[in-house]
C-alpha cells in the first residue's frame, strides 16, 4: 500500500510541478509549485528520506513567502535569501544522510536564488539545474517515479525558455 501511496503522490508532484514550469507569471508558478512541494514533502516522508523532506518542507515555506511578494508585485528582500539560505543548510546538517544529501541541498540552494530574482529566464534555468541535482538525489535513493519527474520538469523548463524566449528585431 506504501508503494502505491508514493506513486500517487509522485504522480500529484509531477503534474504541478510540470506545469507550473510551463506559466508566465511568477506568482502562478509559485503557487502551482507550493502544491507540488507539499506532495513531495509527504511522499520524502512516506519513504522515509529526511533531507529530502526536511529541505522540501523548506521550499514549501520558501514558496508562500515568495509567493506573497510575488502577489504584491514586489521582489523578496535580501534578508528572505539570506534567512532560508541559512535555514537551507542547517536542515541538510541536522539531517545529513552522507554524500546524497550534498545534492538536495546544492539544488535547492539553486532553486532557492532562481526563485528569489525576478528574471523568469534565469528562474527556468536554475530550474533545469536544480531539478537535475534533485535527479542525483533520487538515484541514490532509489526514488525511481522521482527522476522521470524531474526529467519532466527539465523538459518542461526548457519549454518554458522556448516559449517566452526574448525575440530580436521585433520577430
Amino acid at each position: 500500500m506504501i508503494f502505491w501511496i508514493v506513486q500517487a503522490l509522485g504522480a500529484v508532484t509531477l503534474v504541478l510541478y510540470a506545469v507550473s514550469l510551463l506559466m508566465k507569471k511568477k506568482e502562478t508558478l509559485l503557487g502551482l509549485q507550493i502544491g507540488s512541494n507539499l506532495s513531495f514533502f509527504i511522499q520524502c516522508l512516506v519513504k522515509g528520506t529526511p533531507t529530502g523532506a526536511a529541505i522540501t518542507l523548506l521550499s514549501t515555506a520558501r514558496g508562500v513567502v515568495f509567493f506573497q511578494y510575488a502577489k504584491r508585485g514586489l521582489k523578496p528582500s535580501l534578508a528572505a535569501l539570506l534567512i532560508f539560505l541559512a535555514l537551507i543548510f542547517t536542515a541538510g546538517w541536522w539531517t545529513f544522510e552522507g554524500p546524497p544529501s550534498l545534492f538536495v541541498i546544492a539544488a535547492t540552494t539553486i532553486g532557492l536564488y532562481a526563485q528569489w530574482q525576478d528574471n523568469m529566464k534565469v528562474l527556468r534555468i536554475g530550474m533545469i539545474m536544480s531539478c537535475s541535482l534533485w535527479v542525483g538525489y533520487h538515484i541514490c535513493r532509489e526514488l525511481y517515479p522521482n527522476i522521470v519527474s524531474e526529467l519532466c520538469n527539465i523538459v518542461a523548463s526548457v519549454i518554458g525558455l522556448w516559449k517566452y524566449r526574448e525575440r530580436k528585431n521585433g520577430a
